[in-house]
C-alpha cells in the first residue's frame, strides 16, 4: 500500500504562501495524526489538484520574483526616508528616556583583594 502523504509545518515560512497543505504542528500529535488521515481519506484526485496548485504556486513565487518585487520597492522609495515617530531623523541618535538612569561619574570601588581571596583567583 503506497500512502501519498505531503504535510507543511504551521511553523515553516512557507505556511504563509502554500495554503492548500497538510497544514499540522508537529508538536502535536494528536493534530498531526489527523492531518495524515485527512490526507490518506482525501481523494486522489483532489490530492493531484492539491499538488498541482502548491507546485504552480512555488514556480510561480520564486526567489526571483521576490528579488525584483523588493528592488522595485527600493526603487519606488523616496531617497530622504521620513523622520520616525519621534521627530528625528532616522539615523540620529537616539536620546535615552528622560527616566533611565545615568551611569555613574567615577567607576564604583572594588576591593581586588577581596574579590580574589573570596574566588581563589590570584593577579
Amino acid at each position: 500500500m503506497t500512502i501519498d502523504f505531503t504535510s507543511l509545518s504551521e511553523f515553516a515560512g512557507a505556511f504563509h504562501e502554500l495554503h492548500q497543505a497538510f497544514i499540522c504542528n508537529p508538536h502535536d500529535i494528536e493534530g498531526l495524526k489527523q492531518a495524515m488521515l485527512r490526507a490518506v481519506h482525501t481523494p486522489t484526485r483532489d490530492k493531484q489538484r492539491i499538488m498541482r496548485a502548491l507546485r504552480r504556486r512555488v514556480a510561480d513565487h520564486d526567489v526571483q520574483r521576490w528579488a525584483g518585487r523588493f528592488l522595485a520597492a527600493l526603487d519606488a522609495a523616496p531617497d530622504n526616508p521620513p523622520p520616525d515617530a519621534r521627530g528625528g531623523s532616522p539615523s540620529a541618535p537616539v536620546a535615552p528616556p528622560e527616566s533611565a538612569p545615568l551611569a555613574p561619574e567615577s567607576p564604583v570601588p572594588v576591593d581586588v583583594e577581596a574579590v580574589t581571596a573570596s574566588t581563589g583567583v590570584s593577579e
